[in-house]
C-alpha cells in the first residue's frame, strides 16, 4: 500500500523549473529478465531527453542529472520478490529525490514537467483495499484480513470452538435452550472479536462466510459500524482451507468493485442527463477542479492531454495563454489529465479509473460533483 504521507511529500515539491518522473514495470513475472527491464528504462531515458529538447533553455542538462540519479538508484538493484512497479522522482537541481517501491503494477510512463507526476501513486493509493474475512457456524469461527498486496493472513483472535457444558440430569428440551444460548454467545463473541479488530485495524470490506443461517445469526450481532461494511455473503464449510476462504471472498469484493464502478458510471450518465451536479469533457471536469466541487473523478486508463497550470492560482486548463480565472501566466504541463487525477486524490476525493471507450461520449472524462456544487455541465467537445 503506498503511504499517503510519501505521496504528499513528492507533490509539495516545487521545483523551480523542471522535475522529472518515471515508472518502470519491474515485475518478475511478465519481466524475468532483468536487462529487459533495464533496456526498457533506457527507452524511458530517451523519451525523457526528447522531451527536455523542448522545454525551455537549460532544462536538457537538469534532465539530464535526473536521469544520472535514477540509474544510479537502479544500479544498486531491486528485490522483486514482492516489488512489482517503481515510480522515481528527481529534481537534480534542488537536490530532490524519492523512489517509491509498489506491489502493484504500474505502466512505464516518463514526464518532464515544472512539478512531479505522481498520478500513478494516487491512482494506485487510491485502489488498495483490505477486507476482513469471516467464516463462521455455529460452533466455530475463522477470521483472516486480505489485501491485494500480502494476500491472506489468519488472525488468531479468539478460541474458535464453542464450549459444550452437558448436564445429565437436564432434560432434553432444556439442554436445547442451553445450546441454542450456547451459540447464541459463540455468535455475540465472534461480532465484539471482529468489531473490536475493525477498530485496531480498519479495513474497506467485510465478507461473512459459512451457511446462510450462522452468517444471518452473526450479522444481527455486527454493531452497525461493521454491518455497513459487509460486501456479501458466501457459503463455505468451516474446514475449508485458508485459500479457498480467500479465494471466495477475493470473488466478492471484486464482484462488490464491479458493482460500485457500474453504480459510478450509471450515475454520472444519469446525471449527464439532468444537468445536475455533474461534469464531463476534460474543460468542464477542469473547471469543476478548480473550485473544489469534484467528489468521484471518473476517467478512462489510459487518457492523456497536454494542458498548463496557472502558476498564481494553480488552476489547471486545457490551453495556452493566460488563467482564465485570475489571468496569470500559465505553465504548459505534458499531461494535464494525470494532474487532475492528482489534485482531486489530494484534495481528498475519489477516484474512479475505468476501461477505454466507458466515456467516449463524455470526451473520456467526468465528475460527480460534491452535494454542495452548483450544477457544472460540458459535452463531449470539452475533450
Amino acid at each position: 500500500m503506498v503511504d499517503e504521507s510519501v505521496i504528499r511529500r513528492i507533490a509539495s515539491w516545487r521545483p523551480g523549473t523542471v522535475a522529472t518522473s518515471l515508472y518502470l514495470d519491474v515485475d518478475g513475472l511478465r519481466h524475468p529478465r532483468w536487462p529487459d527491464v533495464e533496456q526498457r528504462a533506457e527507452h524511458l531515458f530517451r523519451s525523457a531527453r526528447q522531451r527536455a529538447e523542448l522545454a525551455p533553455p537549460g532544462t536538457p542538462g537538469e534532465v539530464e542529472k535526473d536521469l544520472a540519479a535514477m540509474r544510479a538508484w537502479l544500479g544498486r538493484g531491486i528485490d522483486r520478490s514482492a516489488t512489482r512497479g517503481i515510480g522515481l522522482f528527481s529534481c537534480a537541481s534542488q537536490d530532490l529525490f524519492d523512489a517509491v517501491e509498489l506491489t502493484t503494477p504500474v505502466r512505464d510512463q516518463v514526464a518532464v514537467d515544472p512539478e512531479p507526476d505522481i498520478a500513478q501513486l494516487c491512482a494506485a493509493a487510491a485502489a488498495s483495499w483490505s477486507a476482513i474475512a469471516v467464516a463462521v457456524d455455529k460452533e466455530r469461527s475463522r477470521v483472516a484480513r486480505l489485501d491485494p498486496e500480502q494476500g491472506a493472513r489468519e488472525l488468531d483472535l479468539l478460541d474458535d470452538t464453542m464450549p459444550h457444558a452437558v448436564d445429565v440430569d437436564i432434560e432434553l428440551a432444556g439442554f436445547e435452550r442451553h445450546e441454542e444460548e450456547l451459540a447464541r454467545e459463540h455468535f455475540r463473541r465472534v461480532a465484539r472479536v471482529v468489531s473490536a479488530e475493525m477498530v485496531r485495524a480498519p479495513a474497506r470490506y467485510v465478507v461473512l462466510l459459512g451457511s446462510e443461517e450462522s452468517v444471518k445469526e452473526l450479522e444481527a450481532y455486527l454493531p452497525r459500524h461493521v454491518a455497513d461494511l459487509v460486501v456479501g455473503r458466501r457459503p463455505l464449510p468451516g474446514y475449508a482451507p485458508t485459500s479457498q476462504l480467500a479465494a471466495a471472498a477475493r470473488d466478492v469484493v471484486e464482484g462488490a468493485q464491479q458493482e460500485q464502478r457500474s453504480a459510478i458510471l450509471a450515475a454520472l450518465r444519469e446525471r449527464a442527463a439532468t444537468g445536475t451536479s455533474v461534469a464531463t469533457g476534460l474543460d468542464a471536469t477542469l473547471a469543476a477542479l478548480g473550485d473544489r466541487e469534484v467528489g468521484t473523478l471518473v476517467v478512462e486508463r489510459t487518457f492523456e492531454a497536454p494542458g498548463g497550470r496557472c502558476e498564481v492560482c494553480r488552476l489547471l486548463v486545457t490551453g495556452p495563454g493566460p488563467c482564465p480565472r485570475c489571468g496569470g501566466s500559465v505553465r504548459g504541463i505534458g499531461n494535464v489529465v494525470d494532474a487532475a487525477v492528482a489534485d482531486v486524490f489530494l484534495d481528498h476525493g475519489a477516484l474512479e479509473p475505468v476501461e477505454d471507450g466507458s466515456l467516449s461520449d463524455f470526451g473520456r472524462i467526468g465528475a460527480l460533483l460534491r452535494r454542495w456544487a452548483r450544477p457544472t455541465t460540458g459535452g463531449a467537445g470539452d475533450a
